[in-house]
C-alpha cells in the first residue's frame, strides 16, 4: 500500500512539475479586446434651447403641461424704478395644463428663471400688477385644471449692463423629475 501511495504521489508530482516546466512551450496569449477608455462617460447632453414661441413639455406620470416663452423685453417699462444699476426685464410666458391626476395643479411665476450670459440665473420679482402696463404671470400660486392656460409676464431685475440670453422653465420643487426647459434669445 505504501508503494502505491508513493507511486501515485510520484506521478502527481511529475504532472505538476510538467505544468510548471520552464522549458515547456508557452501558450500564446489570446488576442485581447481593445481596452475600454478609462475616461468617465460624458453626461447626457442637455437638450438644445428652444426658439421663443416654441412650446416645451413638462411632464411626469401624474401631470403634463405645455410651457412656452413667447417674447423677451429689456428694458421693460415699469411705474417704479429698479435699484440703482439695474433695469426691469420681462418675458411673456404661458403654461397650459394638458393632464393631471389631481383636480387642480398649482402654477406660479417662481418656475421661470432668467439666464444671463455667464450661466447664472435670476429669480423673478414678485411685483404688484399695478406697477406694469402688461399682464403679469401669477405671482401667488394659482390652481388650474386640465385644459386651462395661464399667460402673463415674468418680471426680472437685471444688471443694467447685462443682457439676458435665455429664459428657463424649472419646476420649483428640487425633487421634481421634470427637466429644465430653456428658450434662447439674443
Amino acid at each position: 500500500m505504501t508503494a502505491r501511495i508513493a507511486a501515485v504521489l510520484s506521478i502527481l508530482g511529475l504532472a505538476l512539475t510538467a505544468c510548471s516546466n520552464p522549458l515547456a512551450p508557452k501558450a500564446e496569449p489570446s488576442p485581447s479586446k481593445p481596452q475600454e477608455s478609462a475616461t468617465t462617460p460624458a453626461p447626457p447632453s442637455t437638450p438644445a434651447a428652444l426658439q421663443l414661441g416654441t412650446p416645451g413639455t413638462a411632464a411626469t406620470p401624474y401631470i403634463a403641461a405645455s410651457v412656452t416663452a413667447f417674447t423677451y423685453r429689456q428694458p421693460l417699462p415699469g411705474r417704479h424704478l429698479p435699484r440703482v444699476g439695474y433695469e426691469w426685464a420681462g418675458a411673456e410666458v404661458e403654461t397650459c395644463m394638458k393632464r393631471s391626476t389631481t383636480q387642480f395643479t398649482t402654477v406660479a411665476v417662481q418656475a421661470w428663471l432668467l439666464r444671463l450670459p455667464d450661466g447664472s440665473t435670476l429669480q423673478p420679482e414678485e411685483p404688484l400688477s399695478k406697477d406694469y402696463e402688461v399682464t403679469l404671470y401669477p405671482v401667488s400660486p394659482r390652481n388650474i385644471q386640465p385644459g386651462v392656460c395661464v399667460r402673463g409676464w415674468a418680471v426680472f431685475e437685471v444688471p443694467a449692463k447685462q443682457r439676458a440670453n435665455g429664459i428657463v422653465y424649472k419646476a420649483p420643487n428640487p425633487d421634481s423629475p421634470i427637466a429644465p426647459i430653456t428658450w434662447a434669445f439674443t
